[in-house]
């Protein structure tokens, strides 16, 4: 056994050493000592960033341009070679074509470095890789600040980590508050009970709990303590009084079915078909709807109660809308002439006047007359009523 030295200016090999060639190919029997010097290394050119990525030969350490993925590359065997990234661009890990750390696919950044060994054609392995700014490519094990919480046993749907605000935290469902799991320290959280929320963020925050039960007899909910959607928690044995409830936000939908003792809308109130029980009206309107009716005219009582038509024509009147049958419905026509006046009218086959005929319309230029009308079979009969003629 021998070595080759290097002397810096003369070299000489010493040929024991030397056990053969194949080509240009030298094969050492020994170790290699540069006595001070070094062994170099070239820098290839810049590779375009492309799928697969070929690693060319003038070099083996690379800088990679573009934003193109990839998820394999084209190398002979036995090649270890480090290549810079110069942009974003994705890796895909491949078991054998592209082995990458933690089996897991990586996005790169401008400055990030990687080493890699061709065990095979085409085959690589990721053996070092080196973000710019220094964080781990595959995460530690153990949380790096904080404490780890554990929940076991969490089935049956979301539930929140309560600060039950003496020192100690509990797993609650929103509505049963059952206290269950580990107990976790929460300092400076003041103003009663807290929840702890996974915000689908990889991150977490302290949030006031949730109103879904008022009960009892006493006790005030405040302003906008109240969300909507929690209403339908309530369960048949609680119930909502003036005692229980003070606030002035606003209900922006869904269903109250409660007792309100008194309340101011800001909006229109749908019932819904639904009945009104033993209710006091007191300074009440119905809704008027004013239109020219030319030659025909659909009264819609979905548009309201009272119509106040002018005719601009001979018109044909169709009703529509009515209640449903054995519901009673109503509406009030205030017919005008137009300044021409003479206009005639035809009424639906379904209306039933007294003695079984129409009446003789008024029809002076700006007469006036006002019928009523009324059904109870969801307008299969209206019974019209003349309540008054000619005014003027």
């Amino acid at each position: 056994m021998g070595q080759i030295d290097f002397d810096g200016s003369n070299s000489t090999v010493k040929a024991d050493i030397i056990r053969g060639q194949s080509g240009t190919t030298v094969k050492l029997g020994g170790l290699l000592d540069t006595d001070g010097n070094y062994i170099q290394t070239e820098k290839g050119g810049d590779i375009a960033s492309a799928s697969p990525l070929i690693i060319d030969t003038d070099g083996s350490y690379f800088d990679v341009t573009g934003t193109t993925g990839f998820s394999a590359m084209t190398i002979a065997a036995d090649r270890q070679f480090t290549l810079q990234f110069d942009g974003v661009l994705g890796m895909t890990h491949h078991a054998t074509n592209l082995d990458l750390p933690g089996e897991a696919n990586i996005t790169t950044a401008a400055g990030d470095v990687a080493i890699f060994q061709s065990t095979g054609s085409n085959t690589v392995q990721c053996i070092s890789y080196t973000r710019a700014d220094g964080t781990p490519i595959v995460s530690s094990a153990h949380t790096p600040e904080g404490t780890a919480i554990l929940s076991t046993g969490e089935g049956g749907g979301s539930k929140f980590l309560r600060e039950d605000g003496d020192g100690t935290s509990s797993w609650q469902t929103p509505s049963a508050h059952t206290p269950e799991g580990t107990a976790v320290l929460s300092t400076g959280e003041a103003g009663g009970t807290k929840f702890l929320r996974e915000d689908g963020d990889n991150s977490c925050s302290w949030q006031a709990a949730p109103v879904t039960s008022v009960s009892g007899s006493t006790g005030v909910v405040a302003d906008g303590d109240i969300d909507h959607d929690s209403l339908a928690n309530f369960t048949s044995n609680e119930h909502f009084t003036q005692a229980n409830i003070t606030a002035t936000g606003t209900v922006a939908s869904g269903t109250w079915s409660s007792t309100i003792s008194s309340a101011t809308l800001g909006a229109t109130l749908s019932c819904a078909d639904v009945t009104i029980e033993r209710p006091e009206f007191k300074d009440y309107g119905e809704t008027l709807t004013t239109a020219n009716t030319s030659t025909t005219y659909t009264i819609d009582l979905t548009n309201g109660n009272v119509f106040e038509l002018t005719l601009t024509g001979n018109c044909t009147y169709t009703f529509s809308n009515p209640p449903g049958s054995g519901i009673g419905g109503s509406f009030t026509l205030i017919q005008k002439q137009d300044g021409s006046g003479s206009r005639t009218v035809s009424w639906p086959a379904s209306v039933d006047w007294a003695g079984g005929s129409g009446p003789t319309i008024s029809s002076g230029a700006n007469d006036v007359d006002v019928f009523t009308f009324v059904t109870t079979d969801a307008g299969t009969t209206w019974y019209g009523f003349t309540a008054g003629q000619d005014f003027s």
